[in-house]
């Protein structure tokens, strides 16, 4: 049983996450390796995973690991690590570290709701982080930052650090979004730019079709709600989840 489940779970992450592999040195911009033109294998696959519903899907806000896993799906970071700790360019375009200044510019993408990704939005986005208990640690050696235009973002170091690329795996909101409340006056999930997005009723994941990086080759992950410990044990189980983290 544990074998089976760990297998469908490597198969399935397979499926949903692109990644490559790129390193870099001090005074080294880290380039975008992403090949757009290279698209996946269309499936029309759907997988199944468990979220709480009681909870928000807002990375910032979450309490929940496996909420907090779905969020990696709809909102990206700037950079991702590779199974060896490199850094792999997502959002951004390049990241040059140079002595205690690091240069970050953006990929051209676009918001779930079809705006643009700004920097203004990383740097709201960092706000936010700061105050998380999630990912506050990020920025201990951040003096300020600021923008350069709409696609360049300027971190100012305490001191020289050519691993500050490594840090920037935070997720990205749009700025304003993360207060956002439905008809009912109930929190809604901010809008983010991941490969997928929130069905309408919040019940499902679809692929965002104006993503920036490869298509997904999943057509639809439904979400099934498990608030407590029994409802996930019963449901890894009869084996309704393809993946539990």
């Amino acid at each position: 049983m544990t074998f089976k489940k760990l297998l469908v779970l490597l198969l399935s992450i397979s499926l949903i996450m692109l990644t490559a592999c790129k390193g870099g040195s001090e005074n080294t911009p880290l380039e975008d390796t992403d090949n757009q033109s290279t698209q996946e294998t269309y499936t029309d696959q759907t997988l199944q995973l468990l979220y709480c519903e009681n909870d928000t899907i807002n990375p910032y806000k979450t309490i929940n690991k496996t909420n907090a896993e779905i969020a990696g799906l709809i909102y990206e970071p700037l950079v991702k690590l590779d199974n060896s700790f490199n850094p792999v360019m997502a959002l951004a375009k390049s990241v040059e570290v140079k002595e205690k200044v690091c240069t970050v510019t953006l990929k051209d993408a676009l918001f779930s709701d079809g705006s643009k990704v700004t920097a203004d939005d990383v740097i709201f986005s960092i706000g936010l982080a700061k105050e998380s208990e999630r990912y506050s640690y990020l920025f201990y050696e951040v003096k300020s930052l600021s923008a350069q235009g709409s696609d360049k973002i300027v971190f100012e170091l305490s001191k020289n650090d050519p691993y500050f690329a490594n840090l920037l795996t935070f997720p990205i909101l749009k700025s304003g979004t993360d207060n956002l409340k439905d008809e009912d006056n109930m929190e809604i999930a901010p809008v983010g730019c991941g490969r997928f997005m929130l069905s309408k009723n919040e019940s499902a994941l679809v692929p965002f079709e104006n993503y920036y990086g490869a298509k997904s080759p999943v057509s639809k992950i439904k979400l099934i709600n498990a608030p407590d410990k029994e409802s996930v044990e019963h449901y890894v189980e009869i084996g309704a989840t393809d993946i539990y983290y």
